[in-house]
């Protein structure tokens, strides 16, 4: 699962919500195949509207996977008032994660000798459905969850109402990239040697202090992992380490390490050593070797972890990881460039695109619909008017 901490809670279309822990199966090796053929499993046949059609066509059949965006009630959890997401936000989003995540993947592999079609690797391990939901699921702590995986078969991804700004896009990037490598190490096990290195400090309290995500990002950090989260056992520590690696730029992957500086440690240290009323020399040296210390072991761990992730991708996937995060890097920098300044008259969307966004509008990839309308719309008349039909 992908987790992060709203301290804003946005609700906007979410009622009081009864807070409960879904279980994923992140833990689990799978043993039975992912290939699963859902190109002939029964499809809605009524009320179908160009999106349906537009996903058939360039989701389902090129990469065996059913991306549901209708609301129906066995597909979610019923702790939490789900929200499915507006039509106009469907298939530009959908087209957006092709680009970036599904087309990083096939390129990567593109003269491979590993797979004799590229898009053979996306169409065997990519989860057969890719459930979309307009809000967030939001538990105790004011945890929000952005994204699950379930047993390797399924995807969640909440807030697909939210993503017309840099900052929500990039999160379900990484909410992808992460889901997708729990799918990757439950096929093929990493080694053992990744847990050990921070093996005594997992926690499931990774959230806290809960009020300020600056301090506990150092925290975690200082403790030789990419993020909170990733302090929350090994299999998240493993791909929260992967992703980081991926979604990040080279430059911005060494701004990670070098922020690192120690001072949380190293302020519980002079605070110590105040208390044993050392002397203003001492507590000065006590705070500066702290910091050094702290420094080198936090940045030492998490460049022995992303070289066990490297190892890992390439030995068990035949996947170069500086590769693919080049890949991935090009396509998100093409895909940022489509959240550009838009004037809104009347609920119509006036798009005034850059050179880049002119790139990307050739190829389709439209804008979202825009985040104010977002308010015309009731839980209940969602609820009612995109519920899934049959005949």
């Amino acid at each position: 699962m992908k987790y992060n901490i709203n301290t804003t809670c946005r609700f906007l279309l979410l009622s009081a919500m009864t807070i409960s822990l879904a279980l994923g199966m992140n833990s689990c090796k799978k043993e039975e195949p992912l290939d699963v053929d859902y190109s002939g499993r029964k499809v809605l046949t009524g009320n179908r509207s160009e999106t349906d059609k537009w996903l058939d066509e360039n989701i389902l059949k090129p990469y065996n996977v059913a991306a549901i965006w209708r609301y129906t009630d066995i597909e979610t959890h019923y702790g939490y008032d789900i929200v499915p997401p507006m039509e106009e936000n469907v298939v530009p989003f959908m087209k957006m994660l092709d680009y970036v995540f599904m087309q990083s993947y096939i390129e990567v592999y593109e003269g491979s000798k590993a797979y004799k079609d590229p898009a053979d690797f996306i169409r065997t391990y990519i989860p057969k459905q890719i459930l979309l939901l307009g809000e967030y699921e939001y538990e105790g702590e004011g945890v929000r969850k952005l994204g699950q995986a379930e047993g390797g078969r399924k995807i969640l991804l909440f807030g697909i109402n939210h993503w017309q700004n840099k900052d929500d896009l990039s999160e379900f990037f990484h909410t992808m990239f992460h889901e997708f490598s729990h799918i990757l190490h439950q096929n093929k096990l990493y080694s053992d040697k990744f847990q050990e290195i921070t093996k005594d400090k997992y926690t499931g309290q990774w959230f806290n202090p809960k009020d300020d995500s600056a301090k506990r990002f150092r925290i975690s950090r200082e403790e030789g992992f990419v993020s909170d989260y990733a302090r929350k056992n090994k299999d998240e520590d493993f791909v929260e380490t992967l992703t980081y690696y991926l979604v990040l730029s080279p430059d911005g992957w060494q701004q990670l390490l070098a922020g690192i500086d120690g001072r949380e440690k190293a302020a519980e240290a002079a605070e110590k050593a105040e208390n044993e009323h050392k002397t203003k020399e001492e507590i000065d040296q006590i705070r500066n070797a702290t910091m050094v210390s702290v420094t080198n072991a936090a940045r030492d761990a998490i460049v022995r972890k992303q070289a066990i992730v490297a190892s890992y991708l390439a030995e068990k996937w035949s996947i170069d990881i500086d590769q693919l995060r080049d890949i991935v890097q090009r396509r998100l920098q093409v895909a940022y460039g489509t959240i550009n300044t838009r004037t809104i008259v009347n609920g119509s969307v006036t798009l005034h695109p850059t050179a880049l966004d002119q790139q990307i509008l050739s190829q389709g990839l439209a804008a979202a619909f825009p985040a104010d309308q977002l308010s015309t719309f009731s839980c209940d008349g969602c609820h009612r008017d995109l519920r899934l039909k049959e005949k």
